[in-house]
């Protein structure tokens, strides 16, 4: 016992000081250095390990629970926009002027069949018929020009009470298809635009100014770069390689270079979208993938201009990724200061590699 004990201990400090790494990611600069970024990325799990060895300890030896335990409480803030106790309420005020506004990931609606369902596209249909948000965010969103036998943009504004839209295209391909953004709002559009990345033409963002009843609010639809694995780098996550495909000992390297890169790229984004914000005259509204996780520079940039829906009234976990790399918070509505929020869900519908988020905004 003395010698797992030791062991034990050791794994404990290493987690310790795991975790208070993690806890400077939100601030460090993934360009000026990157270490902590990926300490963040891993937090959910070094969390966990940190549970663990305090556990351990309060069986065998109860004065060292101290050691996690005190850095556990000081990083919970941080647990907690992951897995929220403490969602405020889901009841919208009485008589409050609420919209309801969704944004979701939907993977070209399956265009290329992923999940071996060539119903996928109408089943997406359908819950955005049964959901009846005011605003929807799509991102991964696919048109094509008619004729097209996979028309999307033009059934949903059959449907939808959301018959107003703004889109903005990263590819447009000579075939008429259509591959980038969308907002479909009920509320008519006074303006609009698009931001584009320099450092990345797949991802953009795009904003529209919505005229409600009383007031007017801006929305960004955000889209920031992905890790763009391919089927190979899922090797390192226990998927066997694709057909054709032969299992590369560079896997682990080729998936931390693509982490890296990732990071990098969504600095300068962050703060385009940002410098964007801070000029709206209206209140304002930003959704998306973000492709950063609640502990990271992405997300401590945005938390000190806006304020996380989920955060504020989110319940439970809150993973919002269906892929292989579990427990991740990529999905976002934030919300300036002069709105409020309530009724915040993110919704189990696997249909695509992203769960679509939802709240109610007044």
């Amino acid at each position: 016992m003395f010698i797992v004990n030791r062991i034990i201990l050791f794994l404990n400090w290493l987690a310790i000081g795991s975790l208070l790494v993690a806890c400077t990611s939100p601030w460090v600069n993934p360009e000026t250095f990157s270490i902590p970024a990926f300490f963040g990325l891993a937090f959910p799990f070094i969390f966990l390990a940190n549970v663990l060895c305090l556990i351990w300890w309060f069986i065998f030896k109860k004065f060292r629970m101290l050691y996690s335990g005190i850095v556990l409480a000081l990083s919970f803030s941080y647990w907690n926009r992951s897995f929220n106790f403490y969602g405020d309420g889901s009841e919208v005020p009485p008589h409050a002027e609420s919209s309801k506004i969704m944004t979701y990931n939907v993977r070209l609606f399956d265009l290329y069949n992923w999940i071996d369902n060539n119903k996928t596209k109408h089943k997406i249909f359908d819950f955005l018929k049964r959901e009846e948000a005011d605003i929807y965010c799509f991102q991964e969103f696919f048109h094509q020009d008619p004729p097209s036998p996979f028309v999307t943009r033009d059934t949903l504004t059959q449907f939808l009470k959301a018959k107003h839209y703004v889109e903005a295209y990263t590819h447009k391909l000579i075939q008429r298809q259509h591959f980038g953004l969308a907002i479909f709002s009920v509320y008519p559009v006074i303006a609009s635009g698009d931001i584009k990345f320099v450092n990345d033409p797949n991802n953009n963002a795009v904003w529209a100014d919505l005229k409600r009843k009383t007031d007017t609010i801006r929305v960004y639809n955000v889209h920031l770069s992905s890790l763009r694995f391919q089927k190979g780098d899922y090797e390192a996550f226990g998927q066997e390689p694709g057909p054709g495909q032969k299992k590369k000992s560079s896997n682990e390297q080729r998936i931390i270079s693509r982490i890296y890169n990732a990071f990098l790229k969504r600095v300068p984004q962050t703060q385009a979208v940002l410098d964007h914000v801070k000029k709206s005259p209206y209140k304002t509204i930003v959704c998306g993938d973000f492709n950063d996780t609640p502990v990271s520079y992405c997300y401590g940039q945005f938390s000190a201009v806006l304020n996380d829906a989920f955060a504020t009234a989110g319940s439970g976990w809150g993973s919002t990724y269906t892929g292989k790399l579990p427990l991740l918070r990529i999905d976002y509505i934030w919300y300036s200061d002069k709105l409020k929020v309530s009724a915040f869900k993110t919704h189990d519908i696997s249909l695509s590699d992203h769960y679509p988020v939802s709240c109610l905004v007044y």
